[in-house]
């Protein structure tokens, strides 16, 4: 009987923790889905428009002595409700294929976040296509990108 009580009570906890991170895993207003528009380069984030701050462009580099980051493009007191970043005339901002970049953006925090969020995503464009790093790590990405 002891051992019954204690498996109901293991497969009753585990239903709640898959049914707590399926619940926020579907409430995730995230999108990420970034592509490139004629010379324009659009991140779409947000599923519904979210209050922006600013972004900015970083350029992502491997040295001998580790990354070098180094600012490329930025907008700061953005101050609007939006659902994506559109950076027009992306080769004019020196945003250029074959290089590994991240945007970070900051943005009003909701329900359970801080009241200022920063976040940020790594991405280069090859072929004409906006790539992610996903899952890989900086210097895999960076070496990818950089081809």
């Amino acid at each position: 009987m002891n051992k019954i009580l204690r498996l109901s009570v293991f497969f009753i906890l585990l239903a709640a923790f898959i049914s707590f991170h399926w619940i926020k895993f579907k409430s995730d207003k995230f999108i990420f889905n970034s592509f490139v528009d004629g010379g324009d380069l659009v991140f779409s984030i947000f599923e519904n428009e979210e209050y922006v701050f600013g972004y900015e462009v970083n350029s992502l580099e491997v040295l001998d002595k580790g990354h070098e980051y180094k600012a490329i493009y930025e907008v700061k007191n953005l101050n609007k409700e939006l659902n994506q970043i559109k950076i027009l005339n992306f080769k004019e901002k020196n945003i250029l294929p074959n290089h590994a970049y991240y945007l970070s953006f900051s943005y009003s925090g909701g329900k359970g976040e801080p009241g200022v969020v920063l976040k940020s995503i790594n991405f280069c464009i090859k072929n004409k296509k906006v790539i992610n790093s996903g899952d890989m790590d900086n210097d895999s990405f960076i070496s990818d990108c950089h081809k």
